[in-house]
């Protein structure tokens, strides 16, 4: 067969490979990129798949002698903020603010590039970092110069002290460390996860310190007040209402309403926060024959009224209770997660004093309610004030029936 004419459809051009395929066609990629640094190349001009052995084998050990090379290069990276020259002294009557905007002079602290810049703080002491570019603030935890520039932030190399400014809030951000050392003296409910006793401070997160019924009673007490308003807004009560709780219940319930972030209530709620004294009593743990279902994420919502969400999370709270004055870990366990989710649904889903509740968490409800009143009822539990029984019994029952009714309601329309 002939060779194929230059000018034909199916000469290689010059930025192509050109060697043959299994077809017999000259291969139309493009050739490799060999970088100058790099050995002389075998044959040049070929792409990817048409390397030589040799080639292949020089490519892979240069490309990943660069690729350590760049990453060594990037830990060793400074942010920007650590080059710029240190003002020697700052006036007396310069704010702390003004001395820091005028020293950053619209400057990203990390990559240095001007523009809008956003304020950047430490969520564990609540103090101002610096200014940041949104790209570099949404990476604040990378490696390289992210990770140098918490080592040594643009307010540190000012020596100011700035306090971050919240919003929702209504006030400065909280200090973690400062909530941390007066944490002993909060510790008034044995904790749930090592059994240590009331008053004993141990290495668990405080959430396991959290009493159902006093959650309760702050988020109840939220509800009602904000029913008798006649407002929608949950957080401003709480904002407004709720300043002076001094328990870690009341400071829970504020920081899941009023600052509903992950990394915050995971940072300050449920990490390790003590020295480590844990002593885990695996037979008071939930286990695999936890009797009660559990919420589902896909789950359809019905609109209940602010007055009967109230009474549900009271009720919660004292099934809670009495689960815990009976030594029963999971009731209490269910009551802390069941009230948590509906204090979350009343701060985000309250619309025409009505708040959107999942039909399985009604059911877990109803189904630990009714638990709580059986066992109350014929069971031998005791309520923590005995002659409270037959009331606890009669509301439970009776909040349980309003459940089944309205779920019996929804599924016959």
């Amino acid at each position: 067969m002939d060779a194929q004419a230059p000018g034909s459809a199916l000469a290689p051009r010059r930025s192509e490979c050109g060697q043959p395929t299994r077809k017999g066609m000259p291969c139309r990629n493009a050739p490799f990129i060999w970088s100058s640094h790099w050995p002389a190349q075998d044959e040049p001009g070929r792409c990817g798949l048409h390397l030589t052995k040799a080639d292949k084998s020089t490519s892979a050990r240069w490309r990943a002698h660069d690729e350590a090379a760049a990453s060594e290069l990037w830990d060793s990276a400074r942010p920007a903020c650590w080059t710029w020259p240190e003002p020697d002294t700052l006036c007396v009557s310069t704010s702390a603010w003004k001395a820091l905007h005028r020293w950053q002079d619209q400057r990203c602290a990390i990559c240095g590039r001007r523009g809008e810049l956003v304020i950047d703080h430490d969520h564990d002491s609540g103090l101002v970092r610096g200014l940041l570019c949104s790209p570099c603030n949404s990476r604040e935890h990378g490696t390289g110069p992210w990770a140098r520039y918490r080592e040594r932030t643009a307010t540190q190399i000012l020596g100011v002290e700035i306090r971050y400014q919240d919003k929702r809030l209504g006030g400065g951000a909280p200090d973690l460390k400062e909530f941390r050392s007066r944490l002993a003296g909060l510790a008034d409910e044995p904790c749930r996860r090592c059994a240590n006793p009331k008053g004993d401070p141990c290495g668990c997160p405080p959430y396991f310190r959290l009493s159902a019924w006093r959650i309760a009673s702050r988020i109840g007490n939220a509800v009602l007040i904000t029913a008798q308003l006649d407002v929608n807004d949950i957080s401003h009560v709480i904002r407004t209402y709720f300043q002076g709780e001094a328990d870690l219940e009341g400071e829970f319930v504020k920081d899941l309403v009023l600052l509903p972030r992950l990394d915050y209530i995971a940072g300050k709620w449920f990490g390790g926060v003590l020295e480590a004294k844990q002593t885990p009593i695996e037979s008071r743990r939930l286990g695999p024959s936890d009797p009660f279902p559990q919420p589902r994420d896909d789950a359809s919502k019905i609109n209940i009224s602010l007055a009967f969400a109230g009474r549900l999370v009271s009720g919660l709270g004292l099934a809670g209770l009495t689960g815990l004055h009976n030594s029963d870990l999971p009731v209490q366990t269910r009551c802390n997660g069941l009230v948590t989710a509906l204090g979350l649904r009343l701060a985000n889903d309250v619309s025409d004093a009505r708040v959107a509740v999942g039909m399985d968490e009604l059911e877990a409800i109803e189904h630990i309610l009714s638990w709580v009143s059986l066992h109350l009822a014929s069971q031998g539990w005791e309520a923590e004030s005995p002659e409270d029984g037959p009331m606890l019994v009669e509301a439970f029952t009776r909040d349980a029936e309003e459940i089944r009714e309205i779920r019996k309601s929804i599924c016959l329309g």
